[in-house]
């Protein structure tokens, strides 16, 4: 009896450090706070994201503990597969690819997530367990607004960049090279094109996806209905759902001629097809009018021109005015600042070596743990809850200057190089001269399309009284090896992130009129973390730091010169 007991003891001792051991290696996926937080829109989150898998399968692999267990991992069709097996199987996956591409590649971070969806959520949801250990430890799992927003990243750089569907499929993206997607995948780019009204890159992909899942299935020398998520060979009825898609697609594009010879075919081979019964409906109530193809606007041909510049290239064409100055501080001790001038109408310059490493280090730190997806609405101001969009796709966070020296620091230092009042008072009511800064990360294919700073309306009680957004200040606090140039297409200015510098413009001239050439855009990133800040400064309290100029037609220049001879006038500090 007593032995008997004693074995009794061993296994609940046994069961017990199983499951300790797994609430801590599930706690290692530390990666976001549960909630409604977005993970594809920062790549710091992508990035933990692979970093906490990696870890955690490693540990499942090498515990012994794990024996005992028997949690299973993704959806039961044919077969079911141990936690253990499963970290083996996911292992030789996260191994065949480079540490640093695991996140950064955007077709690794795609299929990062497509693991977790496929595989780990259907854990949680089969283990009621699990799902506690997460939950209790606040860990957040990628959602299908994830995936949906990975997609539309790929498809935007594809776009920006005219790069090949047969290169990205193969994850070449002008040359930084990563893991290829599968047929399933390509299906899904595809299919989610469609519904963007993307629908030539539709075509594209859906006919890629077709080929390889023919080509697949031609090689297995049989049809197979096993399980619809293993990307070895397909089914009749997957080949078909790309081949009725790929029908409807062709409708919509005007192209009715081949959009029934593929309702023939699909009808051939499933003949109860859903998307081959929409086709069908389609070709009778024609969603278009035939040769008018229903395509979403393509991107202009001088944004990609722009985004796809040489580094070095950042006017269009050489001026008279483009040169490089050192700009003086107003007041002692006097700082000169090196500035690079871009253009004159709209006046923009590059500040170079404005912001220090520790500095940089010091924002991140703080924002960290506060920064959420970046909302777009317009006349919306700063801290308003705007609409989730994929005009832009990035994480955000403020500071304000009260919150830190080091905030408050750089915001002097702005307020020295551009000789305008910066101060922000983090109150409910009452002018500001300027916005807290508003530090960025940007996250798969992060991007920000074009749009103006200006705002002129349903502006928060604090900047109601404020004026208008006059200047902007974009300090870069990254390089970033790929993409995520500031390009301005009516000026034809393109400027790439090097982490120190600034790119400083006018959003309206000396005269307070605003000027549409300031009309600018954030290109998406192919490679890398992208950090910057803004410090966007406002009308009021800058009435007499920045003069109307002598003549209608005044530039930047002109109203400096002004501000310059008056500094003696100037209250020296608008900070307490």
């Amino acid at each position: 009896m007593n032995g008997k007991l004693c074995t009794l003891n061993k296994c609940r001792a046994l069961f017990t450090n199983c499951t300790a051991v797994l609430q801590i290696l599930l706690v290692l996926l530390v990666t976001v706070p549960l909630g409604r937080s977005v993970l594809y829109t920062s790549s710091v989150k992508m990035a933990e994201l692979a970093a906490g898998e990696a870890s955690l399968l490693k540990a499942i692999d090498s515990d012994p503990l794990l024996d005992a267990t028997h949690v299973t991992v993704g959806a039961p069709t044919t077969s079911n597969t141990d936690l253990k097996r499963f970290a083996k199987t996911r292992l030789k996956v996260v191994g065949s690819t480079p540490e640093a591409n695991r996140a950064d590649h955007p077709n690794a971070a795609f299929l990062l997530l497509h693991a977790f969806l496929h595989k780990w959520q259907g854990t949680l949801q089969q283990t009621p367990e699990l799902h506690t250990v997460f939950s209790t430890h606040g860990v957040a799992l990628p959602s299908q607004e994830d995936m949906e927003g990975a997609i539309a990243g790929i498809l935007r750089l594809q776009r920006v960049y005219n790069i090949s569907t047969m290169d990205i499929y193969a994850g070449n993206y002008r040359g930084f090279t990563g893991p290829a997607l599968s047929p399933l995948t390509a299906f899904a780019i595809g299919r989610q094109a469609f519904s963007d009204g993307l629908l030539t890159n539709s075509v594209e992909w859906l006919q890629f996806a077709l080929n390889k899942m023919r080509s697949a299935a031609g090689k297995a020398k049989q049809e197979v209905t096993s399980n619809p998520e293993d990307d070895g060979v397909y089914n009749k009825f997957q080949i078909a759902n790309a081949i009725g898609l790929l029908g409807r697609a062709y409708a919509y594009k005007g192209d009715y001629q081949k959009a029934r010879e593929l309702y023939a075919e699909c009808k051939a081979l499933d003949g109860n097809n859903a998307e081959n019964a929409v086709l069908a409906h389609e070709l009778k109530t024609r969603p278009g009018k035939a040769g008018v193809s229903l395509e979403k606007e393509a991107i202009p041909r001088e944004m990609s021109e722009l985004c796809s510049r040489p580094k070095q290239q950042t006017v269009s064409k050489i001026q008279h005015f483009n040169r490089c100055r050192l700009k003086p501080s107003l007041f002692l001790p006097y700082v000169r600042y090196k500035e690079e001038i871009l253009s004159l109408e709209p006046y923009a310059s590059i500040f170079h070596e404005v912001i220090h490493d520790t500095e940089i280090e010091r924002l991140k730190a703080l924002v960290k743990g506060q920064m959420t997806r970046a909302n777009v609405e317009q006349g919306k101001g700063e801290g308003h809850v705007g609409a989730h969009s994929y005009v832009r796709t990035s994480d955000l966070g403020w500071l304000w200057d009260t919150g830190h020296p080091t905030v408050k620091t750089i915001s002097r230092r702005v307020q020295d190089i551009t000789w305008l009042n910066t101060h922000n008072y983090n109150a409910p009511v009452g002018p500001d001269s300027a916005e807290a800064l508003q530090v960025l990360n940007y996250g798969i294919g992060g991007h920000y399309n074009v749009h103006v700073d200006n705002l002129q309306s349903d502006l928060p009680l604090n900047l109601q009284q404020s004026g208008t957004r006059i200047v902007t200040f974009l300090f870069y606090l990254s390089d970033v090896d790929m993409g995520g140039y500031t390009v301005f297409p009516k000026a034809g200015i393109s400027v790439a992130p090097v982490k120190g510098t600034a790119l400083f413009w006018c959003n309206v001239n000396p005269a307070q009129e605003l000027q549409d050439r300031t009309l600018h855009a954030g290109c998406p990133v192919i490679k890398g973390h992208k950090w910057v800040a803004n410090k966007w400064i406002w009308t009021y309290g800058n009435e007499y730091r920045r003069p109307c100029g002598p003549y209608p037609n005044s530039t930047q220049l002109d109203t400096e010169d002004i501000t310059f001879s008056r500094r003696h006038y100037i209250p020296r500090d608008s900070f307490p």
